[in-house]
């Protein structure tokens, strides 16, 4: 069966014979549970937490909303920028591999 029979949408594309979209191979990706709950935890958890300390701990000390505010803003934003930072030792714990049936 070719390409163009399994989907009408890879006749016409250039690379349908390297896609596993074609049908013509299975692929299974395992990613291991406790992988998907550390990406969790630094992509939502971590700067939910860092927002709702950096918001709470100055309006408790008697700052205002609008500067706890924009203390809540930094606190996320300096989260996501120690994770840009350390993005290669992050990124070497989040290799998959795909193995084709």
């Amino acid at each position: 069966m070719s390409v163009s029979e399994e989907s009408p949408a890879c006749a016409s594309c250039r690379v349908a014979g390297l896609c596993t979209m074609s049908g013509k191979q299975n692929s299974n990706i395992e990613i291991p549970a406790s992988v998907g709950l550390k990406a969790v935890l630094l992509s939502y958890a971590a700067p939910l937490i860092a927002l709702l300390a950096g918001f709470f701990v100055p309006f408790s000390l008697g700052a205002g909303e609008l500067f706890s505010g924009l203390c809540a803003i930094a606190a996320a934003a300096l989260w996501f920028f120690v994770l840009w930072l350390l993005r290669a030792r992050v990124r070497r714990e989040y290799d998959c591999f795909i193995k084709n049936n």
